[in-house]
Order: C-alpha cells, then structure tokens, then sequence
C-alpha cells in the first residue's frame, strides 16, 4: 500500500503499527495538518498528527513522494512514551526497523542496509562499505547516533542525496529519511582533477561579481590567482536542488561534478578572496561559479591558530552530512553542530585569503536552550516583539547577492510573525534603518514593554569573534553596549546572521543578548529547561545567498531557504524543540 492509494494519514498510521512498532489503536489521534506541497519539483503529501493516550504521546510528521515514504519525524514526546535506551540498543533497534520496513514494502534493499549493522558498535564512529553502499555511524556525545547509508560508486565517490538515514536521540528514534528510491545516478566520470582544475582556471578569467554600493551594484572582475592555492578539487555526484537550475532540468538525476576552489592573491572588494568551480566531471562542462568571502575585522589580525581553526570548522561540516546536507530542506534543519572537530588542517597566515573562503559554509551552533524554541503556534501572547535587522552598508560592503537574500529573508520572517497568530507585533527594519542607535534604543524600548523579543540580524561581525556586530552604517556595535541595556531574559529568541556570533557560551554577544552566563555550551546535546534560544555561528558564517549551496560534495541551496524554512516551522507549525531534519 503506498500513498497513492490510501489517504496518507491511514498510510501514516498503517507505517508506526507495522514499522515503528506504535500500537496506534491505544492513543487518540488528532491532525494538525495535511498538506500538498513539492519536494524539488516533486508532488510531495505531508501529514502532521498527534498521538496522546493516558500514558504519553509523541507528534508525528510524514511525507510521501512519488507514492512512497520520504521521511517520518518524530517530536514532542510526552515523558510517559519517551523511554530512554542506551546507544548501544539502537543498533538492534535500527535492525528491526529496516527489516520491518522491507516486509512492508517488499524491497529487499532494505535487508542489505539492515545487514551492514550486524558488526557495528554505535558508541563509536565507524564507517563502512558494501559494493556501492557506504554506511556511516555518527556519535555525538553519546547522546545522538546517526545510521547514514550513502550511494558510493565502484571508486567509493558518493552522492550524498542518494541516502537513507536513521536517527536517534538518547536512544528514541527522531526520524527516517529514504531519499535513496528518488535519486538516479547518470554518467561516469571522465576528467581528472588536473583537467577540472585547467578549466576552472579558464572560467576564472571570465568571472566577475556584484558588490552593493549607496549606487548601486558595482562589478568586480581581474583577479591575481594564488597558484599555491590549487589543488583542493573534490569530486561528486550532484545536482541542482531547483528545478528551474538543475542540470537537465530534474534534480532528482545526479552527475559527477568536480568541485575546484580557487584562491586569489588578495582581498577584492567585497573581502572575496577565492571562487569556487563547478565542473561536469563527465562532459568538462562548467556548471556554476561562486565568489568566496571572509572578513576579518580590522580591528583584529588572523593568527595561525584562528586559521587553522576556522578551516578546521570547514571540513568538518563535509564530515556531518546527516545535520547539514542530507536534510537541509527537509523540515528546516534547526540545529546542527558545534565546536567538534574531526581533521586536524594547518594552513599558514600566507594562504589566508587563499583558503579561509571554503569556511563560508560555517557551522550554526545553539549556545542556548533549543528545547525551548518559543512554542509560538500553542501560546498565546500579545506583549510580544520581533525586530528584524540586516545590515547592507557595511565594511567591507555585502556582495549584492547576499543584499538580494538578506531582503527576501527579512521579508520572509516578518510575514512569518505576522501569519503565526501568536500576538507578536514584526517590525522589517532591514537596509536604512538597521542603525545603531535605532537597535539599542529598540532594546530600550521592548525591554520595558513587552514580555517575550525575537531579534534577527543580519551583517558582518566587528571586533572580534562573539565581540560585536556591525550595523547599515559600517558602525560598531559591541557586546557591552547590548548587555548594558538587557536586563532581562525577555529577549527569547535570537538569531544573529554574524561571522563568530556564538563564539563563546560564557561570554560575548551569546550572553549579552540573554542576560544568562549559564548557557549551556551545547545546547543541541544538552539543552537546559530555560524558555531561551540564541542562535549564531562558532568562527565564520556561510554565504545567505548562495545559489549553488553552502557544501562542496552536494548542491543544497541558498541558506536564506534554510532561514526562511526554520521560522516557518518554528512559528507556524509551532515545532517547540531542536529539530533537525
């Protein structure tokens, strides 16, 4: 039975009693939604339900595409059902599932993915490989554990959409992704690194950029390329997750795309200092170009150890696809990483502006509470307040793709403080009047008058990591002057779009916006019960506007999707706690 033929809540409620193993029958069922959307151009059915019974209850969300199950999620799980289990039990409770799940659709690929278990120890991360399968196991702390299965061919290059992915938070099952049916692989690769990179180099003499200016856009073109920079080509198979961008028009068929980046001698306007290239490693074709940005603020110099660091920070990203590329765009990826570091890179002060470009795809960290996400959808409060910033002017000035994301963002989450019904009053403040004295006045102001404040901003860091942020002026504001106008936790919910925004936990822009020093250091693993949620990034943030994505091994789309999305879902479907995918 797949969700063709049957209403897709029955085909939900059919999957947790003979898959899930949740004896339906005992809880009271209630719909939240059922909705027709697209996944990538897709006809995607998405049911959102609630099971409540005298002994607890969970919240479950599923989508079909194609007439089969793309993804089920679980949250909101009352302490009755939430019963804890080691790491160590999901390996068997991962086994049970997929055999489960190969008996309810009569695939027996599932089997295979179930039998790539039987050795594994989820206390420790280990990876795997069975002909063109390759399994991952992701520990985090000993409280999250990650089943990635990956589409690898007979050279072991991966196509990291084409996947199926169990996980589990403190031993309960929080979600499963079987993107792998929708996926085919096409072409075989035919160009050598050397070669990808000779014809990037020939693209990069054609390539310009936009940077935003009080006259508008100014073109920026001719630039010194580092050749000590090369070298770093990584090969793939991927696509365009837009349609109207994909290759062949369908995102769903993937290619093998080299991916070459390319550092420049200097800094140009704009802090650009490299571009990456993708190139069809099949035909030679050049597929996309992209600017790379790091900002360093004058105010500090980049020491060795901040290099090493950040570039550190970039890899391992490629090394957490299950946070971050295989399910960005599914429900809003909500809450990643943090300070964890799997490769140990020294790049010299000499290849700055060389390297530190390919850490535009940073990480988010929670240095808060994210269990505690305001539950805006299920309470009601008028005396709330949402200030919406973004800072264009700044120094060095935004490229103009970037200005164009930041303002489709900042229109995105006011519409979504308005829709949500939850008594917030938004106020878009972005471009000319994201001002200094504006945004400390503003503290002022909804400090004395409102119970609950959400800020987002968007703009260049100033100081220092976690020190300040910049404003539409190019001027400085630093943490002590937000912390010496909050004296509250009124201000519950805060993004900051800011390169080092969420450096340190104990202290910085981190504190000074939650009046709190003691935050949790990872409030992903191990959030506290405070009603607060700072968001912002550990070293540099990625490009908002990106259109090829944030990752080298896989498209995934401008992160102003991910933005827009993660509002969405927050304030609108009324999601209270971290949810990943």
């Amino acid at each position: 039975m797949f969700a063709a033929e049957a209403d897709v809540q029955d085909e939900t409620m059919a999957i947790l009693d003979e898959v899930v193993g949740i004896s339906t029958a005992e809880y009271a069922t209630s719909l939240n939604s059922l909705v027709d959307n697209q996944f990538r151009g897709l006809a995607q059915k998405e049911v959102d339900i609630n099971l409540v019974s005298a002994e607890g209850g969970v919240r479950v969300r599923a989508s079909f595409v194609k007439d089969n199950l793309r993804q089920i999620y679980f949250s909101d799980h009352k302490e009755e059902y939430l019963e804890e289990w080691s790491i160590a039990d999901t390996v068997g409770m991962a086994e049970g599932f997929l055999e489960s799940y190969q008996n309810y659709v009569g695939n027996a690929f599932y089997s295979e993915l179930a039998s790539m278990l039987y050795t594994v120890d989820a206390t420790k991360n280990a990876t795997e490989s069975a002909e063109n399968i390759m399994l991952e196991v992701l520990n985090s702390d000993q409280t999250i554990v990650d089943y990635v299965w990956t589409y690898v061919d007979e050279n072991g290059i991966a196509a990291e959409s084409k996947n199926v992915i169990l996980s589990y938070d403190k031993g309960c099952l929080k979600v499963f992704l079987n993107n792998w049916p929708l996926y085919t692989i096409v072409g075989e690769p035919k160009l050598s690194g050397e070669e990808a990179t000779a014809i990037a180099l020939e693209a990069a003499k054609s390539f310009s950029y936009d940077v935003a200016t009080d006259k508008g856009p100014s073109t920026v073109s001719g630039f010194d390329i580092a050749p000590e920079s090369l070298g770093h080509e990584s090969l793939s198979y991927l696509n365009f997750p837009d349609p109207d961008l994909a290759r062949g028009g369908d995102p769903f068929t993937l290619y093998p795309s080299w991916y070459v980046p390319i550092g420049f001698n200097q800094s140009y306007h704009g802090a650009v200092t490299g571009m990456t290239v993708t190139v069809w490693a099949d035909t030679g074709e050049v597929s996309d170009t992209d600017p790379m940005v790091v900002n360093f603020p004058s105010e500090i110099s980049a020491d060795n150890e901040a290099i090493t660091d950040g570039f550190n920070q970039g890899l391992t990203m490629l090394a957490v696809p299950i946070m971050v590329t295989a399910l960005s765009g599914v429900f809003g990826v909500v809450a990643l990483v943090s300070k964890k570091k799997t490769f140990k890179v020294t790049v010299s002060r000499k290849l700055l502006p060389k390297f530190l470009g390919t850490l535009m795809c940073g990480i988010i960290v929670f240095s808060a509470v994210l269990v505690a996400t305001p539950q805006v959808a299920a309470i009601m409060d008028p005396d709330s307040k949402a200030e919406i910033y973004a800072a264009y002017g700044s120094n060095p000035p935004q490229l103009q793709s970037e200005v164009d994301a930041a303002e489709d963002v900042a229109e995105q989450i006011e519409d979504a403080f308005e829709n949500a019904e939850a008594g917030y009053t938004a106020d878009d403040l972005s471009g000319d009047d994201t001002v200094k004295s504006d945004i400390l006045n503003n503290i002022d102001a909804d400090e004395a008058a409102f119970d609950r404040v959400s800020v987002f901003h968007f703009g260049h860091m100033a100081y220092g990591f976690g020190l300040g942020f910049q404003d539409d002026d190019a001027d400085n504001i630093s943490a002590s002057e937000v912390s010496e106008r909050i004296s509250s936790t009124k201000h519950d919910f805060v993004m900051l779009y800011v390169c080092g925004s969420a450096q340190d936990f104990d202290s910085g822009l981190s504190v000074a916006w939650t009046n709190r020093t003691d935050l949790s250091y990872n409030g992903y693993l191990y959030p506290d019960q405070d009603k607060q949620a700072y968001l912002g990034f550990y070293n540099f943030s990625p490009q908002i506007g990106n259109e090829s994505g944030t990752f080298e091994d896989e498209e995934t789309g401008p992160f102003s999707d991910w933005i827009e999305d993660f509002y969405d879902y927050a304030l609108c479907d009324g999601y209270s706690e971290k949810c990943d995918e």
